[in-house]
């Protein structure tokens, strides 16, 4: 089923009251997906790399697990959402430490030149207009900055696998909107970054 983008900030805001989002990826009982979140995490936040007196802009702080991480790690951190129940459940996890603010990354109402990284986890694939986003994602960085981000990929097996079983299940609302190759991925970063690495984290184990 299709959404409004005002109906997609409405199915967020019910998710982050209906699902333990962190109970069910980082910090899930289950070893297996504990692993497995936790791989792409320590890679992700590797290649962020923050830092004392670092400016950095999360967009789509979700539930807040990276956000408590880069606030621990001493760098000066803006998170946003478009759902304002997950801004309120990423200030709490994180325990302050940061400015947590509701946006969306595809119009954001940030200054330009403003941050010394971004990170995007997890964001591009269920936004209407992902180009849009790294877009402003390059707008709001200072030159040479840095943007870090993760997305599915479309050939991963286990994507594959979510397909079939939401086809299955039917679920109601498809997330996500988009699944690039990475082909689709480097050419629309080009279009404003220098892409300088790529890579997998995990695919059936991580």
């Amino acid at each position: 089923m299709g959404l409004s983008e005002s109906g997609w900030v409405d199915y967020y805001n019910r998710k982050a009251d209906e699902l333990d989002e962190l109970a069910a990826t980082y910090e899930s009982p289950v070893p297996y997906r504990r692993a497995f979140y936790g791989e792409r995490f320590r890679r992700t936040l590797a290649l962020l790399d923050p830092r004392p007196g670092e400016r950095i802009l999360e967009l789509g702080c979700g539930s807040g697990y990276y956000s408590r991480a880069i606030v621990e790690r001493g760098a000066e951190l803006v998170a946003t959402d478009v759902a304002h129940r997950y801004v309120e459940q990423a200030r709490t996890y994180a325990g302050g430490g940061a400015d947590f603010v509701v946006e969306d990354a595809q119009r954001l109402s940030l200054p330009s030149a403003a941050f010394d990284k971004v990170l995007m986890a997890e964001v591009l694939e269920h936004l209407p207009r992902p180009a849009d986003a790294v877009g402003e994602a390059h707008r709001v960085l200072r030159d040479g900055g840095l943007l870090v981000l993760t997305t599915p990929s479309r050939f991963s097996p286990l994507n594959i696998a979510y397909a079939f079983k939401r086809r299955v299940r039917r679920y109601a609302v498809n997330e996500p909107v988009h699944e690039f190759t990475p082909s689709e991925l480097v050419e629309m970063l080009r279009s404003r970054f220098d892409v300088h690495r790529l890579e997998f984290a995990n695919f059936l184990l991580p």
